[in-house]
């Protein structure tokens, strides 16, 4: 059941998954943002609606495992329900600097409906004055997981991730493309950002 890249191919689709908040990594750069704007004391400032900054920060992760198991690759004794030829986890480096993991040589990606991101990070993006580029290396900017599907096999593999979870809110982000760049439509700004 090892996934490691190597069937991934020009077309393939990308399924992508939400995440609520950051995750695991960019939190250097948010507390940075926010001890300089709001004091070393920022954790305790409201954020919006009653809720501290201290607190959306320590909003848990998602965690996917158990269900990327249940629906799709299944446990060591039961056979796959649906074949993919990898996933890729966004954390530090954020999509561009983790999709180049995965991906075999000369092969890119372009993502044109990437999830939105928390309205949260948006706020630490513009108080930081944090450009798109250094948004998406840093955060996952909404989508914190990809799973690389072949055509005609992704609708179906959200189909049933969203069954199971419909806070994760699967759905086609992108595909996979020939000439080795990362491409984003930023949900940021709208603008075009090419890595």
């Amino acid at each position: 059941k090892f996934l490691t890249g190597a069937g991934i191919e020009a077309g393939d689709e990308i399924v992508g998954l939400r995440d609520p908040m950051l995750r695991s990594n960019g939190f250097s750069l948010a507390r940075k943002i926010l001890e300089n704007r709001l004091g070393t004391r920022w954790h305790a400032e409201i954020w919006r609606d009653g809720i501290s900054w201290g607190e959306i920060l320590l909003t848990p992760s998602k965690i996917f495992h158990r269900l990327i198991l249940d629906e799709i690759l299944g446990d060591f004794e039961s056979p796959r329900k649906f074949e993919i030829s990898g996933i890729c986890h966004i954390t530090g480096g954020g999509i561009p600097g983790n999709v180049p993991r995965i991906l075999p040589a000369e092969l890119g990606a372009k993502f044109k409906n990437l999830h939105d991101p928390h309205e949260a990070v948006r706020d630490l993006q513009k108080m930081g004055g944090v450009d798109d580029a250094e948004a998406y290396r840093t955060w996952h900017g909404g989508t914190a997981m990809l799973i690389f599907c072949r055509g005609g096999v992704a609708e179906r593999v959200c189909e049933s991730l969203n069954l199971a979870d419909k806070s994760v809110e699967a759905r086609v982000v992108g595909e996979v493309a020939e000439g080795g760049e990362i491409e984003i439509l930023s949900r940021f700004s709208g603008e075009k950002l090419v890595f």
